[in-house]
């Protein structure tokens, strides 16, 4: 505003010194005449100078409207990937908790297996042992059967 303050002083002060020297060949102007003309010319530049305030007030406040639309777009944009992002990682630890469930059921699965296989290697081997002893005792011929 100390801009337009000066602007309008500076455009008072040239107009009133121009308008006090200046000479044609009219009849001379009375000084009342001359205040008069001046006061005129001032006010005019005073309203030209107004009117040119007021369209940098309009358009300063278009363009203020305008960044704030922008803003809410990009806010809005923003608001939407944040919940495009949170979904998706829903959907990766949804994923990540079905893959582990099928996980724990298969270890448990081949722990069974596992299981059941040494039962019957075990069972094998005490077979096998068995076997083994009788035929040692039939070898040797002894007296006492029991392995």
């Amino acid at each position: 505003m100390s801009l337009l303050k000066k602007s309008s002083a500076s455009l008072m002060i040239f107009i009133t010194v121009f308008s006090l020297t200046a000479c044609n060949d009219k009849p001379k102007e009375t000084t009342g005449e001359k205040v008069d003309k001046v006061v005129n010319d001032v006010g005019n530049a005073a309203k030209d100078m107004g009117n040119k305030v007021d369209e940098m007030a309009s358009d300063a406040s278009i363009k203020i409207n305008e960044l704030k639309e922008d803003a809410d777009d990009v806010i809005e944009d923003a608001s939407k990937k944040i919940d495009e992002m949170k979904k998706s990682a829903g959907n990766v630890l949804e994923g990540t908790g079905d893959k582990l469930g099928e996980i724990k059921k298969d270890a448990g699965s081949v722990f069974n297996d596992v299981s059941k296989k040494f039962g019957e290697l075990k069972k094998d081997a005490s077979n096998a042992l068995k076997d083994d002893c009788e035929e040692v005792n039939k070898n040797v011929k002894a007296e006492d059967n029991g392995c």
